[in-house]
């Protein structure tokens, strides 16, 4: 039952582009799975470690960066550019994990904030090497040596295949000592700090990994819509990689897969209303922050479990019955 628990989501995100009937629909579920990775990152501050930040989409902007100055400027390869990417953003996330061994709650989301709009203004004024505001444009497309992967459908089925790692990794460490370690300090930090368990070392490397992480998507995200520019990486977009996070499930591992394919394809849906459509939005992930606390992924899991339950009961019943006979 468990082989099939884990196999069910990946059919799931495989067979997806079957209903996508328009180059736009594969453009927009290739960003539900970036929005994956981008928000699997931000699980393991806060659903692992219980760290709130506004200030992710700062990480995910110097990944995008990085990895498309690199190609762009200096002809790197696609892989080595994207690893780049993600190691330049665990870089500053060492810095910015440093303050969150001293401040807590309110404080540290401040900071967040704060250092989103500092990356946001570098980003904007450093012109020789941003080009501000106008952006970064004619990034290549993902590539693996020899093989470019120019059509829509290469471009999400490779961009899922970075998923399903990242997916893995995150099951992989919060199974581990590492994750059982920042859990842990989640639940209780000074019983932790008690227990023997190295909590400034702890913080600093969940805020490293996270950050890791973020830069990889929005390596991503740069080769994949072949243009960046500051205002994607706004303290606002920060905010929506929250709100995805709270939509799918904080902790739980197919919960960010969840949330940000819902927070990228629900919009699309409701383009038709105009004005009104984000007021719509945020009423709607209102809703079901409220009628599910514990996410849209612990709902599916719980009614997965449910249903796979009842199958195996109405299976154990007919055996008895054909045995009786």
């Amino acid at each position: 039952m468990k082989s099939i628990k884990k196999i069910i989501p990946i059919l799931i995100l495989l067979a997806l582009p079957l209903f996508a009937k328009t180059d736009y629909q594969m453009y927009v579920l290739s960003l539900g799975a970036i929005s994956s990775i981008l928000v699997i990152s931000l699980n393991y501050l806060m659903g692992l470690c219980g760290l709130t930040s506004l200030g992710h989409a700062a990480f995910w902007g110097l990944g995008a960066y990085t990895t498309a100055l690199l190609l762009t400027r200096l002809n790197f390869p696609f892989l080595p550019a994207l690893l780049m990417g993600g190691v330049v953003s665990a870089m500053v996330g060492v810095l910015l994990g440093i303050p969150s061994l001293k401040i807590k709650n309110v404080y540290l989301v401040i900071t967040t904030i704060g250092f989103n709009q500092i990356l946001e203004l570098i980003f904007n004024n450093w012109v020789t090497l941003t080009r501000g505001a106008d952006g970064i444009p004619q990034i290549p497309p993902p590539s693996l040596g020899p093989i470019i992967f120019s059509t829509p459908i290469a471009k999400y089925y490779f961009i899922v295949s970075v998923m399903l790692i990242s997916v893995l990794a995150f099951a992989r460490i919060k199974d581990s000592r590492v994750g059982r370690a920042v859990q842990a300090i989640r639940d209780n930090e000074m019983a932790a700090e008690s227990s023997g368990i190295d909590v400034r070392f702890y913080k600093i490397l969940i805020f490293t990994i996270s950050a890791f992480v973020a830069g990889i998507s929005g390596g991503l995200l740069a080769s994949f819509i072949g243009y960046i520019s500051p205002d994607t990486f706004s303290p606002a977009a920060s905010q929506t990689i929250v709100a995805m996070l709270l939509v799918g499930g904080p902790g739980t591992i197919w919960g960010a897969v969840v949330g940000g394919f819902m927070l990228q394809i629900i919009p699309e849906w409701m383009r038709f209303l105009k004005e009104s459509y984000m007021a719509l939005y945020g009423l709607l992930v209102a809703i079901i922050a409220l009628k599910a606390p514990g996410g849209i992924g612990e709902l599916a899991r719980t009614l997965t479990v449910d249903v796979l339950m009842r199958l195996k009961l109405l299976r154990t019943a007919r055996k008895a019955e054909d045995t009786n006979v």
